[in-house]
């Protein structure tokens, strides 16, 4: 999908983004063969950790109790449980995103963002680094998506309406596209709001 919005920017890269978002949307939800149409797919396991699994309220983080604490802490529920897991891998994808944006590669983004022209004359392979580009970010949300559907049992094509996109989207613009703590700010605020 990279290669057709390659000439893209802006606003219009954003709008093509959300109309395949879209198109898979409403292919998936008439595919009853690999998805199960409408009725979606059931009966997804909770995540496991070795032996234990996050939807008994077994004790997944029970080790951190007495460094915390300085006691045993009792079994925890799956939702804490849920929350860690969660927050855990918001905090890797902030470590790795953030390596990101120091690195060779971080500087070529910014260097397109600010002004595709001039990095291609400065060497910038463009097409290769908005591909790896929208390969990183489909991968990050692959594996947001895995976690989802783990925590919550149950995924169908209603779970992912366009709306949900443009709430995303609206996170990244209110918090600053060119910001990792600005986006975490317009997320929250987005998120916390309509609480």
């Amino acid at each position: 999908l990279g290669f057709p919005t390659l000439c893209l920017r802006g606003d219009y890269l954003a709008i093509v983004t959300l109309g395949f978002g879209e198109i898979i949307r409403i292919i998936l939800g008439n595919w009853d063969s690999v998805t199960n149409g409408p009725k979606g797919l059931s009966g997804i396991p909770s995540p496991r950790l070795g032996s234990y699994s996050l939807d008994q309220g077994v004790p997944f983080f029970d080790f951190l109790g007495p460094l915390i604490w300085g006691q045993h802490v009792a079994v925890w529920g799956k939702e804490v449980n849920y929350y860690l897991l969660t927050v855990a891998y918001a905090l890797f994808i902030a470590l790795v995103a953030s390596r990101l944006d120091t690195s060779r590669l971080g500087r070529a983004w910014r260097a397109i963002r600010e002004d595709e022209l001039a990095a291609r004359s400065m060497g910038v392979d463009t097409t290769r680094v908005k591909l790896l580009a929208f390969g990183i970010g489909a991968s990050f949300a692959g594996v947001a998506g895995l976690l989802f559907a783990h925590i919550q049992g149950f995924i169908d094509p209603m779970s992912f309406i366009f709306m949900e996109s443009a709430i995303i989207l609206c996170m990244v613009v209110l918090g600053d596209t060119g910001s990792l703590r600005g986006v975490v700010v317009g997320a929250v605020l987005l998120a916390v709001l309509p609480e």
